[in-house]
């Protein structure tokens, strides 16, 4: 179940509304399905249109047994309100609980795998490793990672 406040009111002049419906300061919105919260989702601004939501500055905190397992964060991002879609843009960076990191300009959450993609390049350091790559699918938490042109180094002495 998606969960998001938005106006009802559509607009039926254009198929890409020019004004937003809504403009919404300290937003926050969450996904939960069968009484859990699969994340939590704060911007500072957000423009909420009939189908997406636009949102500045924002924090997505990914939840497994309601703790925090990542956090992303990103310059902007994209909220579809029809299928709880993410689309972060700009400084995407993820921190894990047990201290990975990664870092791209682009990350999409698919709400129906429950994974986090990307074509673009991504980073990743994590326990003395660093690898380079192109084109990632990973759970939120990057215990599960797939990527598609991978370069890396890691120190064999750790």
């Amino acid at each position: 179940m998606f969960l998001t406040m938005y106006s009802c009111k559509k607009k039926k002049e254009r198929n890409i509304p020019l004004k937003a419906e809504e403009e919404i300061f300290n937003f926050e919105i969450y996904e939960s399905k069968e009484g859990k919260k699969l994340w939590i989702l704060k911007a500072k601004k957000a423009f909420v249109f009939e189908e997406k939501t636009k949102v500045k500055k924002l924090k997505i905190h990914f939840l497994s047994n309601k703790d925090t397992s990542s956090v992303l964060t990103a310059d902007s991002g994209l909220v579809d309100n029809k299928n709880g879609n993410l689309y972060a843009f700009g400084n995407v960076e993820v921190f894990t609980k047990e201290g990975a990191y990664l870092k791209t300009t682009f990350l999409m959450w698919n709400s129906e795998r429950k994974r986090i993609i990307t074509d673009k390049n991504i980073y990743i350091k994590d326990k003395g490793r660093e690898i380079y790559g192109k084109g990632l699918e990973a759970t939120p938490d990057l215990k599960e990672i797939t990527i598609k042109q991978i370069k890396g180094k890691t120190n064999l002495n750790k």
